[in-house]
């Protein structure tokens, strides 16, 4: 089941929405000119890929759809693509045929993914803006930006530098909250 754009317009740039990007939110959405189509992909070559539980599989096309029809009656213009045989051949046929121009898409959180972005793109056709992935409370450049002379990278000295950044689970003079006053609750632990 495929859904087809309106051409009453044709657009000049799309939105696509990957699989674990189905927010409201999302910069891709905020980064392309308003009225912008959307475009979701079932991918089955993407799902073959990895050992998905089906469950988890179904997770995720469940909350597409869902998200795609939220789209759709809040007023976008979506196109919809079910159990594709692969993503980039069907958002290149969509890029051709809806004469898109440009097409926004989120960084991928799966690093895989990302980095065959730049690959994908030239095979789509069209100018592809990749928008910083805004589904983090840190980005790459602030993780290089503390990595940056460090001999070790222990997590839980980064979670310090997030939790005084962000103000999480800190008490009015910037120390941990809790009853012990620690960053770590290592009570207990054995």
């Amino acid at each position: 089941m495929a859904f087809e754009l309106n051409r009453s317009n044709t657009p000049c740039a799309a939105v696509w929405i990957i699989g674990d990007q189905v927010d409201r939110t999302a910069s891709s959405l905020k980064a392309a000119p308003p009225g912008s189509p959307v475009v979701f992909i079932e991918s089955l070559k993407s799902f073959r890929s990895r050992p998905y539980h089906w469950q988890k599989l179904v997770l995720i096309l469940s909350a597409m759809r869902h998200f795609a029809s939220e789209l759709r009656a809040a007023g976008r213009e979506v196109s919809y693509h079910t159990l594709t045989d692969d993503f980039t051949k069907t958002i290149s046929q969509f890029v051709r045929k809806a004469g898109i121009k440009t097409l926004y898409v989120m960084e991928p959180n799966d690093h895989d993914r990302a980095m065959d972005m730049p690959a994908i793109a030239k095979k789509i056709g069209c100018h592809v803006e990749v928008t910083p992935n805004n589904q983090f409370l840190a980005d790459h450049d602030q993780f290089a930006e503390w990595a940056t002379g460090k001999r070790s990278m222990l997590m839980e000295f980064f979670y310090r530098t997030q939790r005084k950044r962000l103000g999480i689970l800190l008490e009015a003079d910037g120390t941990p909250a809790g009853a012990h006053g620690t960053w770590i609750n290592s009570i207990g632990w054995a």
